[in-house]
């Protein structure tokens, strides 16, 4: 009995994780001045892309998202439901990030990757790596 408990806590936590997720997923906008969007020009010119600009606090989906960024290293924290945390390292190369080190199953295998990233105003745009289509995007908090 005590095995089924423990079978279906760790499937209601997936279903938090991956709901968190899509609701990030889903929560897009658009970014100011567009100019970043495929086809819009300004991607590869960088727009204001620093190793410095970058770190910092970033919030999406009203706060609920997390991500906190500092001398390559980043937290992720969701909270939608159940509070999920997890760290790992990051690296700038260009205006390509690339994250690596998370464990949880959830942060690990939507967040371990390559992105493509801007920031635009306090607006950072996180795009996938192979089509520039905009992923994720975060708010400066």
């Amino acid at each position: 009995m005590k095995s089924k408990k423990s079978s279906l806590t760790a499937a209601l936590f997936a279903a938090l994780i991956g709901t968190a997720f899509v609701v990030t997923a889903c929560w897009q906008g658009a970014p100011a001045g567009g100019s970043g969007i495929p086809g819009g020009g300004g991607l590869g010119s960088g727009g204001g892309n620093t190793a410095s600009s970058i770190e910092g606090r970033w919030k999406a989906n009203g706060g609920r998202l997390v991500l906190q960024l500092k001398n390559g290293k980043v937290t992720y924290t969701g909270t939608v439901g159940v509070e999920v945390s997890d760290s790992g390292t990051y690296t700038i190369t260009g205006n390509t990030i690339t994250f690596t080190g998370f464990t949880n199953p959830g942060v690990k295998m939507l967040f371990n990757r390559e992105f493509k990233y801007k920031i635009e105003g306090n607006i950072l745009t996180l795009l996938d790596g192979a089509t520039d289509a905009p992923m994720y995007q975060f708010e400066k908090a």
